[in-house]
């Protein structure tokens, strides 16, 4: 098997040869003739998680100190990942869980 890359999109013809030998030893070839539509390669998808996505956070610039100490962790085995700012949430929406906003536990009596 043989890759061939097409350099542009468009039409292609494409030969395909099978040479085998049969069961009595005797060399045989088939061959045949495809015509196929080369597509233009499609762009690749933006990962809002890969750095420089839309999604990831800024990076923040780490100071000497900083990367000595990630080193000196990392040596002794502990996390010297490099830490990653945390984005905060919305100001305009309430933080904590959606729904049911009364005290857990309290329970309101039917008729009162």
């Amino acid at each position: 098997m043989s890759p061939a890359p097409p350099l542009e999109p468009g039409p292609l013809t494409l030969t395909i040869l099978v040479n085998y030998v049969d069961d009595f030893n005797e060399s045989k070839l088939i061959s045949d003739t495809l015509e196929i539509e080369v597509l233009p390669q499609p762009e690749p998808p933006i990962d809002p998680n890969q750095p420089g996505g839309e999604g990831s956070p800024p990076q923040t610039e780490e100071s000497f100190f900083d990367m000595l100490a990630r080193a000196f962790l990392g040596l002794i085995g502990l996390d010297s990942v490099r830490p990653t700012p945390v984005l905060s949430p919305d100001p305009g929406e309430p933080f904590g869980p959606k729904g049911n906003t009364e005290k857990p536990g309290f329970f309101k009596k039917p008729g009162f």
